[in-house]
């Protein structure tokens, strides 16, 4: 798990973080965008193991970091879970759906 963009912790199979470290790591270091995303999402990091009743304890950086406290709310996204403060998912969702409402343009090139 590591940092999310929007504020939130994302969750990814191990796997995924692995291929996807690897499209980072390659990625040109002359590039300052680069080294800032590098810094902040693979410092973020933390590989934790599920407890015998499959619970996973979020680190208390990731937990500051996105403002979790007591109500959370778990989305799927893609290859990713993200775990976001239920308060800051709603304000979220709100903006966003509208923009999604009134998308006339194509957001993903041959899907929608």
């Amino acid at each position: 798990m590591t940092r999310g963009q929007e504020r939130c912790v994302v969750v990814f199979s191990a796997r995924t973080f692995e291929e996807l470290h690897e499209r980072i790591r390659t990625a040109p270091m002359t590039s300052k965008r680069t080294r800032d995303y590098m810094r902040l999402f693979l410092s973020g990091a933390s590989a934790e193991q599920p407890d015998k009743q499959n619970r996973v304890t979020i680190p208390q950086n990731l937990r500051e970091y996105a403002g979790l406290e007591r109500d959370l709310t778990v989305i799927g996204s893609g290859d990713r879970a993200e775990i976001w403060s239920t308060t800051a998912w709603e304000a979220y969702y709100a903006e966003a759906e509208e923009a999604f409402a009134d998308n006339d343009e194509e957001v993903i090139p041959g899907i929608f």
